[in-house]
């Protein structure tokens, strides 16, 4: 795992927050203005994508399975056991998508 590229992407959203956090500080008049409130939504953008990228970056580098572990173990639908929920994330073949999940239907029993 590249560990630079998360700390550059950390560093990156550490500084949209801090730059968020002086705008937040603006009356409203002056956040109306166009320029304030488009630089807050593209800081806030910005440390999304961020976000992304480290997270795309540690599902590539670990192949996801982890995360599908963690699933497993943690059901938060009531009645539904391990073996319910299937995320092959690892599987996602490069194309960026997500499979569809396996089993049954997370939505089907819900209330």
């Amino acid at each position: 795992m590249d560990k630079l590229l998360i700390k550059e992407r950390l560093t990156l959203i550490d500084s949209y927050c801090n730059e968020l956090e002086n705008i937040k500080d603006l009356s409203y008049e002056e956040f109306a203005n166009s320029r304030n409130s488009a630089a807050a939504e593209s800081y806030l953008r910005r440390s999304l994508e961020a976000v992304f990228d480290i997270g795309r970056h540690i599902l590539a580098k670990t192949g996801g399975g982890g995360v599908v572990c963690r699933i497993q173990e943690h059901c938060p639908w009531p009645g539904r056991t391990k073996s319910d929920i299937r995320f092959p994330i690892g599987n996602a073949g490069g194309n960026g998508r997500l499979p569809k999940p396996t089993g049954t239907s997370l939505l089907s029993n819900r209330r």
